[in-house]
């Protein structure tokens, strides 16, 4: 699972080598010093080593039981204090990678709604539009068309 908070990006998996544990991977190393700290700043005890492995696809990882894994996600949601995630992330050095993914999942939500829009006029029987359905969320509706030669603006559809 990949999990962006306000003190980094992280990926959790099972730890197939300690039933129980999950392991949590980092690309960051600050983002594991500061998960980590932040699962430890409540519980007594004695912390797991941040393990470094440059040959793996995270470089830096550290085990935590599965119920104490649970906790710190219920923690991270209470803690919650802004009204704008990326706003809140500036200090993780990471602007341009949480644009990326915004991004993408951004284009995510376009194809979704192509597909949509596109099965919606095809039974219809409407015409598609030449320019694609894509324009910051603004898809035309039934009874909607492109206006041709003004770039992606809407206009009602003649009626036929």
């Amino acid at each position: 699972m990949w999990t962006f908070t306000t003190r980094g990006f992280f990926s959790t998996v099972l730890n197939g080598q300690r039933p129980g544990y999950v392991l949590l991977r980092f690309r960051h190393p600050q983002h594991a010093q500061n998960v980590l700290a932040f699962a430890y700043d409540r519980r007594p005890g004695k912390r797991p080593p941040i393990v470094e492995t440059p040959q793996a696809d995270y470089r830096w990882k550290f085990s935590l039981k599965r119920e104490h894994y649970e906790d710190m996600m219920q923690r991270f949601a209470a803690e919650m204090d802004y009204t704008n995630f990326k706003g809140a992330c500036h200090h993780l050095d990471a602007d341009n990678e949480l644009m990326a993914v915004w991004g993408a999942m951004l284009r995510l939500q376009h194809k979704v709604l192509d597909r949509k829009v596109r099965a919606e006029r095809e039974r219809d029987q409407l015409p598609l539009p030449l320019n694609g359905f894509r324009d910051h969320g603004a898809y035309p509706g039934p009874g909607e068309q492109w206006t041709p030669g003004e770039g992606r603006k809407l206009r009602k559809a003649a009626k036929p």
